[in-house]
């Protein structure tokens, strides 16, 4: 991380001034696999990295061809042309921000709606989170195109325990309509319990959890180094990690909750007790059922 992190500062170019003042983007440290990703609308929304000693910043293809109004990324894009001209043009340009907007909106038309209600009914709403899309299928990963999806935990806010000792707590979140959280024919209990019962397992293992813990102290490192601490700089706008919260983190000072959390988005106040909310919270350790609407954040901020 470091090279990325010197360069990034050393160029300071205005596309990236422009992703960490971007109220809407979240900028997530990748330590493992030496990039940053910018995440809006609750995809990826570009991939940062070094690349032969020089930035390099890769966009999802389908978003700059939607930026640029062409009719079929699947006809454009056949193997044998490699990248059609236009496309290459609008990726350097990107490089200076002139793109941005354009692709920021292709990207909000490609997210589903799950992915967009997290992003604005929970990632919004919580400044204290410090990491998306957390794979947990293998220490050595944490690119979140490297996981399958069922092994990728959602995000990861910093709160503090009884004692106010910083705790590292992951979620997993689901909208209230999602069919994963109630009984399929033929099965005897929604998915989602099991996919409960995997997190706490892998989270319950002490080789995992320490990589993990190194893996949060270099993401502590380069958001200090980058400055995306306080009320500016991070993308959230009212995030509120301290300079002091983030150094005890790069000192190694917190704890990783041994037991991860389900956030269910209602999208409507009136559904917050719903029935399957209430049947899950009764099937998991109480307090693991997290319920959020449009003005209840869930309980995830500090």
């Amino acid at each position: 991380m470091k090279q990325l992190t010197d360069l990034l500062l050393k160029e300071d170019h205005q596309w990236w001034r422009n992703l960490k003042q971007d109220s809407k983007c979240f900028i997530a440290i990748r330590p493992n696999s030496h990039c940053i990703q910018a995440y809006f609308a609750g995809g990826c929304l570009a991939k940062i990295k070094v690349f032969r000693g020089a930035l390099s910043i890769r966009v999802n293809g389908k978003y700059v061809l939607q930026a640029l109004h062409c009719p079929d990324a699947y006809i454009t894009l056949k193997q044998d042309m490699g990248i059609p001209k236009k496309v290459r043009e609008a990726l350097d340009d990107w490089r200076f921000g002139d793109r941005l907007p354009a692709i920021k909106e292709a990207a909000h038309r490609y997210a589903g709606p799950e992915k967009q209600l997290i992003q604005t009914g929970i990632i919004e709403k919580n400044p204290n989170i410090i990491n998306l899309e957390v794979a947990c299928q293998n220490a050595g990963e944490d690119d979140e195109s490297a996981a399958p999806e069922n092994s990728r935990l959602d995000f990861a806010a910093v709160r503090k325990d009884e004692n106010e000792k910083l705790t590292i707590v992951h979620y997993e979140a689901k909208i209230l309509d999602d069919p994963r959280l109630k009984p399929q024919k033929g099965k005897p209990e929604p998915e989602i319990l099991q996919q409960m019962r995997d997190y706490d397992r892998i989270l319950g293992d002490k080789r995992w959890r320490d990589a993990l813990k190194q893996r949060y102290v270099e993401i502590a490192i380069a958001m200090l180094k980058l400055g995306l601490t306080g009320r500016h700089g991070r993308g959230v706008t009212t995030y509120n990690l301290t300079e002091e919260e983030l150094a005890k983190i790069a000192q190694g000072d917190f704890v990783l909750a041994s037991k991860a959390k389900l956030v269910i988005f209602a999208r409507t106040n009136e559904r917050l007790h719903d029935q399957k909310i209430e049947f899950l919270k009764n099937k998991l350790e109480p307090g693991t059922v997290l319920a959020c609407g449009e003005s209840k954040a869930g309980g995830i901020s500090k």
